[in-house]
């Protein structure tokens, strides 16, 4: 088990303010709706690759559900509210791979929840043997892709950024996390990405 998983972490964001990182729990359907909320139309778009004004119930539900060791979620709050939310998915035909899906409210954007939920996400699945993160990242999306190349982002020979994740396990790794750069595809993308 990932001694993350149980936990909670405290950053300092680049505005001093203190964002607490801990697992979303079963149950916690109102912070996905409070982040959700925070997103403004574009940052829906971006996120779910199609226009997405609200939530269905079933929506919903499918992005607040995590399954030990198949798929988890990091919540970031800030004051008590939560401002991001980052999710991640077990490829069923790949183990060793996971999709990333994240989202971080309009107003708490470029203040370092981002960067705080991906280290987060990527220490809970390297504990699940993990060691690939895969994200399809609107190609619109430039704080996102620069935020990756701060982070190291290179471009693959076939066109995908790889992104090298220091992870800690109880000794640092490295892991790769592949971020393919898409268009919009139709239909809403699921909690971590699929259709």
């Amino acid at each position: 088990m990932c001694p993350c998983a149980d936990t909670t972490t405290t950053v300092t964001t680049t505005t001093s303010a203190a964002a607490v990182i801990r697992p979303l729990l079963a149950g916690e359907e109102h912070l996905v709706r409070e982040v959700f909320d925070g997103l403004s139309s574009d940052a829906r778009y971006l996120r779910f690759h199609t226009p997405t004004p609200r939530l269905t119930d079933a929506a919903l539900r499918s992005l607040a559900t995590v399954e030990k060791g198949v798929r988890g979620a990091m919540v970031a709050l800030v004051g008590g509210h939560a401002v991001g939310l980052a999710q991640w998915a077990r490829d069923p035909a790949s183990p060793q791979r996971a999709e990333l899906a994240m989202a971080v409210a309009d107003a708490h954007q470029g203040r370092g929840n981002g960067r705080a939920l991906l280290t987060r996400i990527a220490e809970e699945v390297a504990a699940h043997g993990i060691d690939e993160l895969v994200c399809h990242v609107h190609h619109e999306n430039a704080r996102v892709g620069r935020m990756l190349r701060r982070l190291g982002a290179r471009r693959a020979a076939d066109g995908v950024l790889v992104v090298p994740v220091a992870l800690l396990n109880g000794e640092a790794r490295a892991m790769s996390a592949v971020l393919l750069w898409t268009d919009a595809v139709p239909g809403p993308r699921t909690p971590a990405g699929g259709r």
